[in-house]
């Protein structure tokens, strides 16, 4: 897992980790090196403990944490630190970490004749940092700034103003505050919600129960299950009179009842503003961040957005399809189906990961390392082969023929493979975003981004999928497929 270098947690465990390392720090780097800049270098040690948690539960590399030790990386202007952090102030703690115990540490390198390397790692101790897992809900944004253009001065958030960037900070300050007046919460794992809901809606919410944010305290509404002809209330208490109606025809959406003890708390997601990252110009990237986006696929599932359950709506294999709309063609039906018989289902997952890589790279000679190296942290299951083309033989092809199978496939848009379009797509897909926002806020209806899909109400699910559809032919002139990820 990368290094987020933006988000801070008002998780108690985030405290508890503090009470333990800040002793620590003092005793080994000083009272006097601790006391300068105090504030920033407690920020920048609760940014590592979130990380180092986070870390521990990703499903991307486990228990690795990829930092950095270049001081170049944290001069401002750098886009994954905004300069926010100091050189002086950040890396000295991964010392310290590693000194006490609480990490252990794989530096980096960097090969210069190959022309490839690794990041420094620091991987962390459960018994710290593994104890239970920061909810997500917690998180915050560190900074505020709602526009940021990476790799531009001396700071990302201090560019020209321009016509764009200032629609574009009125729509998302627009957005935020929309957003922000709804409430986001999180569903514990033990009630993920099975099937729809009942009018009322699942109103099992939290609320901040402290200034300081520490503590959680749960509303006590009413979670209508019934079982045995019986209405459970999770947290006890009679019915209110309007709530038995045991003719209902909604569906039930929980399997059983739960009692209080079965509940872990909930709580209201944080932070849920976003900002737009840009890369070296305005005409790259751009696409919609939050904290909330920290979330695994698998886990979004159990958002709630004003109690009730969600849908994710995603645009079908987007940026393939952008190449052949941006170029006046008509796109095929399944551009990752490049064999034409089983072995597309199958390989789907590889020849996704295969033309993403074609788009983004710069030239052909770092395709085979790039796919390698997916294979090796994401792509492979725990049952398949060590090395990716070994998984591939076993379908009669192998990495290089792939490529070629896939540019013989998409010969119509060959033309923009390796060079290095991913960013200028990001750009096009987050405008397409933006106007998703735009017209979802005007109808009154809370969604979240998560770059090219979109998490709305189940109950809202028709209106927004309608949106995305209308936003994207309004902008390419072509249709496009919308697929449900889920829905209750």
């Amino acid at each position: 897992m990368f290094n987020n270098y933006f988000i801070d947690s008002v998780d108690p465990v985030v405290d508890e980790m503090m009470r333990i390392l800040e002793p620590q720090v003092q005793a080994i780097r000083g009272a006097s090196w601790l006391m300068r800049k105090r504030e920033e270098k407690r920020r920048a040690l609760r940014n590592l403990c979130v990380n180092l948690n986070q870390c521990l539960f990703c499903d991307d590399e486990p228990g690795i944490l990829a930092v950095s030790r270049d001081r170049n990386f944290y001069r401002a202007g750098n886009g994954y630190t905004d300069g926010h952090f100091a050189y002086r102030t950040y890396v000295p703690l991964f010392d310290v970490l590693v000194l006490t115990g609480v990490c252990k540490e794989q530096r980096g390198y960097f090969d210069r004749d190959a022309g490839s390397g690794r990041t420094t790692r620091l991987i962390p101790n459960p018994k710290i940092f593994g104890r239970e897992p920061i909810s997500p809900a917690s998180f915050v944004n560190l900074f505020d700034e709602p526009i940021v253009l990476r790799g531009y001065g001396e700071c990302p958030s201090n560019y020209p103003e321009t016509d764009f960037t200032k629609n574009a900070r009125e729509r998302l300050v627009t957005y935020n505050e929309f957003i922000g007046g709804h409430e986001i919460a999180l569903l514990p794992e033990s009630c993920r919600p099975l099937t729809g809901l009942t009018d009322e809606g699942l109103k099992l919410l939290a609320k901040l129960k402290d200034e300081d944010k520490r503590r959680w305290r749960q509303t006590r509404r009413k979670l209508n299950t019934e079982r045995d002809g019986q209405l459970s209330f999770p947290f006890g208490g009679e019915a209110e009179e309007q709530d038995l109606n045991p003719t209902t025809t909604q569906p039930h959406y929980l399997e059983r009842s739960f009692s209080s003890s079965e509940y872990r708390e909930l709580g209201l997601i944080a932070d849920v503003r976003c900002r737009r990252i840009f890369n070296g110009s305005f005409e790259n990237g751009g696409r919609f961040y939050a904290p909330y986006q920290n979330l695994p696929r698998n886990e979004r599932e159990r958002l709630l957005i004003d109690g009730e359950t969600v849908c994710e709506l995603d645009y079908s294999a987007l940026h393939p399809t952008l190449l052949y709309h941006e170029s006046k063609l008509e796109s095929p039906g399944s551009p990752y189906a490049v064999f034409v018989d089983e072995r597309d289902r199958s390989l789907r997952h590889v020849v996704k990961a295969a033309m993403l890589r074609m788009i983004n790279l710069n030239g052909r000679r770092g395709f085979s390392a790039a796919m390698t190296s997916w294979w090796e942290t994401d792509g492979r299951r725990s049952w398949m082969p060590k090395r990716l083309n070994d998984y591939l033989a076993g379908f009669d092809t192998s990495i290089a023929n792939l490529r070629s199978r896939i540019e013989k496939v998409h010969a119509p848009i060959a033309s923009c493979f390796f060079r290095q379009l991913g960013l200028k797509l990001q750009f096009t897909d987050s405008e397409i975003m933006d106007e998703i926002l735009h017209r979802c806020t005007a109808a009154g209806i809370p969604v979240l981004p998560i770059h090219d899909s979109v998490v709305a109400p189940s109950s809202r699910k028709s209106d927004v999928e309608a949106i995305m559809h209308a936003t994207y032919a309004d902008r390419m002139g072509f249709p496009i497929k919308v697929d449900p990820r889920y829905c209750h």
